[in-house]
């Protein structure tokens, strides 16, 4: 993959071998928010003969997903991206692709998992689901509000190193690193006037190890160390941005 984490389909095809029965990609990067062209990845998969799953967990909500022109067999997502109950999701699999289940004894869920249902859980995601196109029509403003946030950090700070791209990124993740200053540091004190903010995804938070994507493309554990994540959503304002560039302001002041 390139600095952003796009993938190669090249060198996709080159890890490829006669035993080779599933390719697994992320549609969207939960730390920098790269989006991959799951189609491309799909059109050498069907020239192979070989599956292709994607993790659309955190581009759910966010971008349009469309699992037939996306190619795929099989795709995951999450009930909390919408701002539904968490704990809950749903997998995709096209009719014509195998499917087993890895949970046996009841029939629920049509023999695929076994157990009873959550069923609150699943009403709550029915409903969160019908908000999936609203929740995608705050992507432009929250875009806005992310191009506000790089621009002030970068006045204050103007060596930032912005590691989520430009272009084909979901609008809400920003991942920044910061030469220089400690990410542990500057988080517990954002933590402390009311902003939360991680140095990975929510799922590695607790894991005292540069985060694996960063790692992927091509930063130092040095720099890794010094990077942030900021997650923006649909209730987020630009005096929420603006109130976190002062306390990192005030954190700057305090350090030199």
């Amino acid at each position: 993959m390139d600095s952003f984490g796009f993938i190669s389909v090249k060198e996709i095809e080159k890890l490829m071998d006669e035993d080779t029965f599933l390719i697994c990609c992320i549609l969207a990067n939960n730390e920098i928010g790269t989006i991959q062209n799951i189609h491309e990845v799909s059109t050498l998969a069907k020239q192979h003969n070989v599956l292709v799953m994607s993790d659309c967990v955190q581009a759910f909500g966010k971008i349009p997903i469309n699992v037939k022109e996306m190619g795929v067999d099989y795709a995951t997502f999450s009930a909390h991206k919408l701002y539904g109950p968490k704990g809950v999701g749903g997998l995709y699999a096209k009719i014509s692709s195998p499917l087993f289940p890895f949970i046996h004894g009841g029939h629920q869920e049509e023999g695929m998992r076994a157990g009873t249902e959550s069923v609150h859980n699943i009403a709550g995601f029915g409903k969160a689901c019908n908000q999936v196109n609203k929740q995608i029509s705050y992507s432009n403003d929250i875009k806005l509000l992310k191009e506000h946030f790089i621009e002030q950090l970068k006045i204050v700070k103007p060596d930032i190193l912005v590691n989520s791209p430009s272009e084909n990124c979901l609008s809400n993740t920003i991942s920044v690193s910061l030469p220089d200053i400690s990410s542990r540091e500057l988080m517990m004190m954002l933590d402390y006037y009311g902003i939360s903010v991680s140095s990975g995804s929510a799922c590695s938070t607790q894991l005292n190890k540069p985060s694996h994507v960063l790692k992927a493309i091509g930063l130092s554990d040095k720099l890794a160390d010094e990077t942030i994540r900021i997650s923006l959503g649909k209730d987020t304002k630009k005096t929420d941005i603006n109130y976190v560039i002062k306390i990192i302001v005030k954190y700057l002041k305090n350090i030199n």
